[in-house]
């Protein structure tokens, strides 16, 4: 059973004068584990269909299955649990709190989660030293380079040990160094998790992810 799966998507959003079909008949069997990125040029749908995926947004039609559950069936409650527990977010612009200490920063989904402080601070401490950050815990986020910033965000989505980390452009706002580094650092984990990327960096994502969804108009076109 695929921890996510969906059947038939559909996205419309409407305004006073258009009908924009964002998402439209989108089926998909995800892995368990490794890298799926999500391509396609300005207003495919790469964003929407990332939110729909992560209960950001709801389809207006199709299923969203996670564990075999449909996501109509499940609770207020089971909704969130499952967003806390077994989801985390990176985004291209890091989403830090800039005049917060590294520490403070990724210890937050951690206490949404009730984690000891004892599992705390060994998490934090393999996950800093793992990504080259050993003895940031103190260093004001606002005063890291660009590729550090999205160091520690990657180190704040991983560190409650998710099931599926959804990164919208992660390597978006970061130089080619910086950007590959980032991609070796999310391969390095997708081992123990699944990750669902939008990347418009073609060159990584064919260097790096496992699958490769591709849309046009809201519709997959192209999957490998």
């Amino acid at each position: 059973m695929p921890i996510l799966e969906c059947r038939k998507l559909k996205k419309t959003y409407h305004s006073k004068d258009s009908r924009t079909v964002a998402v439209t008949n989108f089926s998909y069997e995800f892995p368990d584990t490794g890298i799926v990125a999500i391509q396609g040029k300005s207003g495919s749908g790469k964003s929407t269909l990332l939110c729909l995926l992560a209960m950001v947004e709801e389809p207006d039609s199709g299923q969203l299955f996670y564990d075999g559950k449909e996501y109509s069936s499940l609770t207020g409650a089971e909704k969130l649990r499952f967003i806390r527990e077994e989801t985390s977010f990176v985004f291209q612009h890091y989403g830090l709190f800039e005049d917060m200490t590294v520490w403070e920063n990724i210890i937050l989904p951690l206490r949404m989660v009730g984690e000891t402080r004892s599992q705390t601070k060994e998490s934090i401490g393999f996950l800093l030293s793992h990504f080259g950050l050993e003895g940031y815990e103190k260093r004001i986020v606002s005063t890291l380079s660009g590729g550090e910033k999205q160091r520690v965000a990657l180190i704040r989505a991983l560190v409650k040990s998710p099931r599926i980390l959804f990164a919208d452009e992660p390597t978006g706002a970061l130089d080619e160094e910086n950007g590959e580094e980032v991609m070796k650092m999310l391969s390095s984990m997708s081992g123990s998790c699944l990750i669902i990327m939008v990347s418009h960096n073609t060159e990584l994502v064919e260097r790096y992810a496992d699958r490769i969804i591709t849309l046009k108009d809201g519709m997959k076109v192209r999957s490998k």
